[in-house]
């Protein structure tokens, strides 16, 4: 896919881990550090985890998470859309959660979640879990 990189502040200081990336993508800023990238074609949004990888051995651990993600395709889990490596940066392009991290929600809000939208939550986070567990994968 590619993937057009949107970021509001920082430009220069990651403008040196996309140097790969620039024939596929345009690059800004977004928001700190959290990387949002647009599809060129069919503007669906991914979140970009970028993670320094230290040593061959920690590649392979995540090679391993790669393999289980890209495996694990249920409406409940974030789904694996892309795989970037550079250098000694490992870019991950995963679904877009646009309403953010329930947690984040629950501070934002300034307020507990009420039974109903626990009983949400859990049904499916249950439901991920089942798939997970069915398809071999311990979480």
């Amino acid at each position: 896919m590619n993937f057009v990189f949107s970021f509001h502040h920082l430009e220069l200081l990651l403008c040196h881990l996309c140097e790969a990336l620039y024939r596929f993508c345009d690059i800004s800023m977004y928001f700190f550090l959290n990387l949002v990238a647009k599809h060129k074609d069919n503007g669906t949004l991914a979140a970009a985890k970028i993670i320094e990888i230290k040593d061959e051995e920690e590649l392979t651990e995540f090679r391993v998470e790669i393999d289980i993600l890209s495996a694990c395709q249920h409406k409940y889990i974030v789904g694996l859309l892309e795989t970037y490596l550079y250098e000694d940066k490992l870019w991950m392009l995963i679904e877009f959660c646009e309403g953010g991290a329930l947690d984040d929600i629950m501070l934002e809000l300034e307020k507990p979640l009420m039974e109903p939208q626990i009983k949400v939550v859990c049904k499916q986070t249950l439901e991920a879990l089942v798939f997970l567990h069915s398809s071999r994968v311990i979480h």
